[in-house]
């Protein structure tokens, strides 16, 4: 019976074989019409007789075939096929990242029972079914609703950060793409400034170097230069970036590479990628992610002109504050009044704008002698004349330091070490923190 079922099996691989030889033939003569058809029966043959390079091969061309010529049945059996393929050979991330693919095609084209088939098949994948108002729509017109319905979100978002992640998270959505970088030019170089991937949420970056581990630099020199958007498979034929040191350490099998322009000018790239599917930038979305882009760009300009503003309004009320101040110690300092009054209403104006507290000591005698203190809370004043009072000032303390160099003490950050190390117990360091 098994002897029976081969020569079956074989009978039928023979007539599939013919028909595929068939199919050359007519490729030959309509390649738009029977080269995604051809791609796919010679893949599957290359299956049967255990060539798993050339299945690949022969699938990804069928497919790409079948997109190119509009053949969106075609695509879709296309990937159902190479999904079953990728997961009898223990691939599932790969498997799974095609049978997503495959559903979207069968409901593009109308295969309803298709699409519930998958679905069924492969409940893991949560895998959903059009809303009836999005079937009153066609494909296209959904797409381009969704296009226009990010566009509004980019063009809302006045922060650096946030706009950021919410184009990438587009990007992600509209774009078919599993990795994208933002690049900006820092200082004459180009930085990555944010990255998002489908399984981690969008994250602002520190403005990293765009190194050799991380993007392609050939190709992002390249979009700087020409200003011109790059698409092309780096698994299969990378072209002129072949050598790029990413592309030798990852095979990312599509990646896009385009600038966001502001009218001539580029202010920013987008390095997008997908390392399972081959062939995912399309036209259609090329035209779609240039539409986020030029929407990011007028946003991310009008986000940098907010800032400025906002920096400039900062520094102007600065300005005026410390102006007021000068003006107010002026005439403190001009008033007739002892100098411990004077010391002592001064130490009080400054806490207002400078400190939480501030004392004020003078050399008598040899001697340091706190002539003057206050604490923004009245309530904690108090604290301050204990503190004089238990603690005088110490050879390690820094006003000892001040007076032997002449020079301005300044410590940015005061920890608690650098605390206990200028208090002479625990006391002391409890009254100062």
């Amino acid at each position: 019976l098994e002897f029976r079922r081969v020569l079956f099996r074989s009978g039928l691989r023979d007539q599939v074989a013919a028909h595929h030889a068939q199919l050359v033939a007519w490729v030959e003569h309509c390649p738009d019409n029977f080269r995604d058809r051809a791609a796919l029966i010679g893949a599957e043959l290359a299956r049967l007789r255990g060539d798993p390079d050339a299945a690949i091969q022969g699938y990804d061309q069928a497919i790409r075939a079948a997109r190119g010529h509009g053949f969106v049945q075609n695509e879709a059996i296309g990937y159902e096929v190479a999904a079953r393929f990728h997961r009898a050979r223990g691939q599932t991330l790969i498997a799974d990242a095609y049978v997503r693919e495959a559903h979207v095609r069968y409901l593009r084209w109308g295969a309803d029972g298709k699409a519930r088939q998958l679905r069924r098949a492969h409940p893991e994948l949560e895998l959903h079914a059009a809303g009836p108002a999005a079937m009153a729509l066609r494909p296209e017109q959904l797409a381009r609703l969704s296009v226009i319905k990010a566009v509004q979100t980019i063009s809302s978002v006045m922060d650096q950060d946030r706009l950021s992640r919410t184009l990438l998270r587009f990007v992600l959505e509209e774009g078919g793409a599993r990795r994208v970088v933002l690049i900006t030019p820092r200082d004459g170089e180009l930085a990555i400034t944010a990255e998002a991937r489908v399984d981690e949420a969008a994250r602002a970056a520190a403005a990293a170097p765009a190194g050799d581990a991380h993007v392609p630099r050939s190709l992002l020199s390249y979009v700087v230069r020409t200003q011109e958007p790059v698409v092309f498979d780096a698994a299969d034929d990378a072209g002129r970036f072949a050598s790029d040191p990413y592309f030798a350490e990852t095979h990312p099998r599509s990646v896009l590479c385009m600038p966001v322009r502001l009218r001539a000018d580029s202010v920013a790239l987008l390095y997008v990628e997908n390392e399972l599917v081959p062939g995912m930038f399309t036209p259609e979305r090329l035209v779609a992610l240039e539409l986020l882009a030029a929407q990011a760009a007028i946003s991310l300009e009008n986000a940098r002109l907010l800032e400025r503003e906002r920096t400039g309004r900062i520094e102007a009320e600065a300005a005026e504050r410390r102006g007021a101040l000068l003006g107010e110690a002026t005439a403190l300092l001009s008033q007739p009044l002892d100098s411990r009054g004077v010391l002592d209403a001064l130490a009080r104006l400054l806490t207002r704008s400078f400190a939480d507290w501030i004392v004020i000591d003078l050399i008598e005698g040899g001697a340091l002698t706190r002539i003057a203190s206050a604490h923004r809370d009245p309530d904690k004043q108090h604290v301050l004349h204990d503190m004089a009072a238990r603690y005088p000032a110490q050879s390690r303390s820094p006003v000892w330091e001040i007076l032997e160099t002449g020079k301005p003490f300044e410590a940015p950050v005061l920890d608690d070490d650098r605390i206990r190390a200028y208090c002479v117990d625990d006391g002391q360091l409890e009254l100062v923190q």
